[in-house]
């Protein structure tokens, strides 16, 4: 049996998802995440919608700039102008500190 996982995510997210510009999902890797592995399945969910991905690759960093510099905003969903603190604050900074990041590269079921 595949794992499955359900992220929820905004209208924001959902649109640059569908539309291509969006191929990574930014993640702190807490022990839920911690259990991604290529191969494995991803419902991301924005109300009545869900788009269904496969974990096409798993990329690890220690703090957003380094995440920003090597994969860009604009493929992790953000706006080309968001700050990298603002960012920081979407994913919750403490955790970031702690659990590190995931960036989980995705393909379009």
């Amino acid at each position: 049996m595949e794992d499955i996982y359900v992220i929820n995510i905004d209208s924001q997210i959902y649109e640059k998802i569908t539309s291509g510009k969006c191929c990574y999902m930014a993640l702190v890797n807490d022990k839920a995440r911690q259990s991604y592995s290529v191969g494995n399945k991803l419902s991301f969910v924005c109300g009545e919608n869900t788009i269904n991905v496969t974990v096409s690759d798993l990329l690890y960093f220690e703090n957003v700039s380094d995440l920003i510099n090597m994969i860009g905003k604009e493929k992790c969903g953000y706006p080309a102008s968001a700050s990298v603190s603002k960012i920081e604050d979407s994913i919750y900074t403490d955790k970031i500190e702690k659990y590190g990041l995931v960036a989980v590269k995705f393909n379009i079921d």
